[in-house]
Parts: structure tokens; C-alpha cells; sequence
């Protein structure tokens, strides 16, 4: 029983100086045009070595000579092609989540003012559209159906009237009110 006590407030010690320390994430804030740039510029580069390297392999019969050129010249030049590639595909990859990024925030938003008004039940934007009044059913002025006030059939259609369930209209077809 005692080293079950002494391991819990051991623990639990731990876990307050964990907790006390502050730790900065350092963090190597990249951005993504230097991505982009640093991408070009090495595919670039990259190329520049490989012809220099076939410059030199063409220009010399001597089979110990040549080998300089390919090992320094065509390995390394691709190993800057490969570079400049992965850095412009990390560019590519960031503008797509910084467009996915923005389409959730807006989509969030769009949810957000969809959310069933405290009043009424109908959403507050489709609400104030209608200018009758918050919940409850309309109907047009010698309508025979019934409808929410967010109903697209009578949502912005002035001289709307306040109905029940009990005058007997038929209901909607594209709300269903009841």
C-alpha cells in the first residue's frame, strides 16, 4: 500500500514539473514561395551540372577522365534535379492545404449560420427573409398549402400569412411542415 502512495504522488510530482516547464517549439518557418524558389532554382541548377558533366564526357577519349565527369557532373546534377523536384512538390502540397484550409473555414461558416435560431427552429438566416415573423407556418394569401417560413416556394414573397396546423391546408411538398 505504501509504494502505491509513494508512486502516486511521485507521479503526480512528475507530472507537475512537466507541466512547469516551458519548452519552445522551434519550429524552421518556411515559406511557400521559398519553397518554389528554392525548387526552380535547383532543377535549374541541377541541369546546368548535367550538361556541364556531358560537356566533359564529350570532349575527352580518355576513359579515366570521363568517369570524373559522370560521377561529379551527372550524379550530382540529378541528385539537384531530385532536390529542386521534392521542393517544388512541398510547395505544391502547402498551397493545397492552406485551399483546403480556407474551403473548411468557410464551409464552418456557412454551417454555422444554418443553425436553428433560438426563437424559432428555422434557421435565422432564412428567417429574416421571409419578413412574417420567427417559426410557426405561413401561407401566401390564397395559398392552399402550408409552408416553413424557410420554405424556398415562399421564402422573400410578401403578403404571407400566419397559419396553424390546424386550418386544415395541405401541407408542402418541398418543406413538409407537419
Amino acid at each position: 500500500m505504501a509504494d502505491v502512495a509513494q508512486e502516486t504522488t511521485a507521479s503526480g510530482r512528475l507530472g507537475e514539473a512537466i507541466g512547469g516547464l516551458r519548452i519552445s517549439a522551434v519550429r524552421a518557418r518556411v515559406s511557400e514561395r521559398t519553397l518554389l524558389y528554392v525548387g526552380g532554382a535547383l532543377g535549374i541548377l541541377g541541369l546546368a551540372v548535367v550538361l556541364i558533366g556531358w560537356y566533359g564526357v564529350s570532349h575527352t577519349i580518355v576513359l579515366q577522365e570521363q568517369n570524373a565527369y559522370i560521377v561529379s557532373g551527372g550524379l550530382l546534377g540529378l541528385g539537384l534535379v531530385f532536390l529542386g523536384g521534392f521542393s517544388y512538390f512541398a510547395y505544391w502540397v502547402t498551397r493545397l492545404v492552406q485551399e483546403q484550409q480556407r474551403q473548411t473555414t468557410v464551409l464552418l461558416e456557412a454551417i454555422t449560420s444554418l443553425r436553428p435560431s433560438a426563437n424559432g427552429g428555422a434557421p435565422a438566416a432564412a428567417v429574416v427573409g421571409v419578413g412574417v415573423g420567427v417559426g410557426g407556418l405561413v401561407a401566401t394569401a390564397k395559398g392552399s398549402m402550408a409552408h416553413r417560413p424557410d420554405c424556398a416556394a415562399v421564402a422573400g414573397k410578401k403578403g404571407l400569412r400566419k397559419v396553424t396546423e390546424a386550418t386544415g391546408l395541405e401541407p408542402c411538398r418541398l418543406c413538409n411542415p407537419y
